[in-house]
């Protein structure tokens, strides 16, 4: 009652209109993708689909990447909607790239509203980078008017009424998010456990998830001390907030299908209902890669010659390694080979501020996008960065070793809408093994075992046996490690937070527990102080763009080098600043700041 009552005082005090409804049913939602070239009827939907759209209840989705798991998931949730009407749809995604671009999905099935004579969203946008996100896709609309290359006193002033417009537009949809007024939400789960742990406000958050329904995507995402938070905490609400789960991904390895069983009860459905025979040919329609497990390492001299000969030749190749600092070291041995054979060569890493990173992305997905009219040969040489739910489509993979899951995220961005007349090659390298300091050596020597196998290495890779790799990697000493990583963090999870909830009782200590699930911290690099300032003083978002996220150890690190420090006329202590060089092409490097 207190939640409601403070979502009535907040959204009244705001002068919004009535709270819309969510529009939700499955004649809508086939009419809407039909203009887009699927299917007028139900009927034709492959066979998950259909089994969504009947689903009443808890599911468990398993199809294969790129069979439309996000219709079937909508199906799913309008069954339920039907069922016993649903009061919010969540959409829960891992990171915030994917966010970004679900919301941008989701708005083509839900558009804006126009209420009381305004435009409204229905695909609200919540993570900690939302408002930056919201001002990028207004500045679209707003700067239009400003898109000139010669500056005059015109175009100076069109930019900064540009800018102020698209920094109101952006604070009144990230606000109107924050007051649970959009009827769809796109988050991750990390903003539900913020109701858990009793941040400010708790009490309306939970009341908002009562009656809802949750999309789960890329569950496998989450390390297991995080998914002993996740999977309990939609036990309780499985149970006390009469809230309804989809979970869905292309593979789901036992120990995490067992624990959602748990969360979830006999209730869940494991969809789809297939024999071994109709799995098999489902599975096999959706084949796109050929593997290859190649000794050595891809910095060999001759693996490179190889890459530039195939870039040259108008083939997109990404090479994907596991740390920034190689990463970095690659792009610049690469660089003028391939710029000198008329190619185009991108670097994407975890270690750029936002605005250089969207550009980044924006580039790749002109260049190799699936449904880009620009595409064209180019060479991307990335970090895990490039896993997260880009829609790009390259021909070949060169990958540094890692954990099957990651492998498997690297593989999807390859040949992703099978537009090539053959298998893609996706190529694994089998050195360096010990993790880099990333991923756990056993898992990544065990990933290598089932990959070097004969009848895996060479072979068309089969998304449908990715699970039995999985089970074969969990077991032994590895799955009693992930047990026990897991049930500690679910015990620690029941008896300090779910069991502690109460209303009126918002615990400063518990609000410290939260803080420390995250591993990152946001710096500014000294290069960007006096842009920053600046920004700061004409109040404008922008100066968002300009912070760099790199790690709790990496920031002690400079800590103990004497390269942090206060920022000099701001007017917050926040953010820090770094001392260390920074590149719009390379990024932050932490080496060293040069004089």
């Amino acid at each position: 009652m207190r939640g409601y009552v403070m979502q009535s005082d907040h959204t009244a005090s705001a002068h919004t209109p009535p709270l819309p409804q969510l529009a939700l049913n499955t004649p809508a939602l086939v009419q809407t993708w039909a203009r887009w070239g699927l299917p007028a009827s139900l009927d034709d939907y492959q066979l998950h689909q259909r089994e969504c759209s009947q689903q009443v209840g808890p599911a468990l989705l398993t199809a294969p990447t790129g069979s439309g798991k996000t219709e079937a998931a909508l199906l799913w949730a309008a069954r339920q909607h039907r069922q016993g009407g649903l009061a919010r749809l969540f959409y829960t995604l891992p990171y915030q790239a994917s966010m970004n671009a679900m919301q941008v999905r989701l708005k083509e099935v839900f558009p804006d509203q126009e209420l009381a004579g305004e435009q409204y969203e229905q695909v609200g946008l919540q993570h900690g980078r939302s408002l930056l996100a919201l001002y990028r896709k207004a500045m679209e609309k707003y700067g239009e008017a400003s898109d000139s290359y010669q500056i005059t006193e015109a175009t100076k002033e069109a930019t900064k009424e540009a800018t102020k417009e698209a920094t109101k537009e952006a604070k009144l949809r990230r606000n109107l998010a924050k007051l649970n007024y959009p009827p769809v939400r796109v988050f991750s789960p990390y903003q539900m456990l913020k109701g858990f742990y009793r941040l400010k406000g708790y009490k309306a958050l939970l009341a908002d998830y009562f009656n809802a329904a949750f999309i789960f995507d890329e569950i496998h995402a989450y390390e297991p001390k995080r998914l002993a938070l996740i999977l309990p905490m939609i036990r309780h609400m499985a149970r006390h907030f009469n809230a309804r789960f989809l979970v869905m991904s292309a593979t789901f390895p036992k120990l995490i299908k067992d624990r959602l069983k748990e969360a979830l009860g006999d209730e869940l459905a494991e969809l789809p209902v297939l024999n071994d025979k109709e799995r098999d040919d489902l599975f096999k329609d959706y084949r796109r890669h050929r593997l290859r497990v190649q000794p050595g390492e891809l910095t060999e001299a001759w693996v490179l010659t190889g890459i530039v000969k195939q870039v040259a030749a108008g083939e997109s190749v990404l090479i994907c390694v596991n740390t920034v600092k190689r990463a970095q070291e690659l792009y610049n041995h690469l660089k003028t080979d391939i710029v000198q054979a008329g190619c185009e060569i991108v670097l994407l890493h975890g270690r750029f501020n936002g605005r250089d990173r969207l550009d980044k992305e924006q580039a790749i997905d002109k260049a190799t996008g699936s449904r880009s009219d620009q595409r064209r040969a180019v060479l991307v040489v990335a970090t895990q960065a490039v896993e997260v739910s880009l829609d790009i489509d390259l021909d070949t993979l060169y990958t540094d070793p890692a954990p099957l899951e990651a492998l498997v995220q690297r593989f999807g961005r390859i040949n992703r809408r099978r537009l090539k007349p053959e298998l893609a090659e996706v190529i694994v390298f089998t050195a360096p093994a010990d993790g880099q300091g990333v991923y756990k050596e056993e898992l990544v020597a065990a990933t290598l075992a089932i990959l070097n196998q004969d009848d895996v290495n060479g072979q068309p890779v089969d998304e449908s046996k990715v699970g039995g790799w999985l089970d074969t990697i969990y077991q032994g000493k590895i799955a009693e490690r992930w047990m026990e990583e897991y049930v500690q963090a679910e015990r620690d999870f029941e008896r300090l937070v779910l069991q502690q909830l109460r209303p009126f009782q918002t615990d400063e200590d518990i609000e410290k527990k939260f803080d420390e699930l995250f591993d990152g911290i946001e710096l500014l690099p000294v290069d960007f102080e006096l842009e920053y300032n600046q920004a700061e003083a004409d109040g404008s978002i922008k100066m968002r763009e300009l912070l760099v996220s790199i790690s709790f150890g990496q920031y002690m690190k400079l800590r103990k080098q004497d390269r942090i420090r206060e920022r000099q006329g701001g007017k917050k202590s926040w953010p820090k600043v770094a001392v260390a060089d920074y590149s719009p092409e390379l990024g932050l490097l932490l080496e060293g700041k040069e004089d």
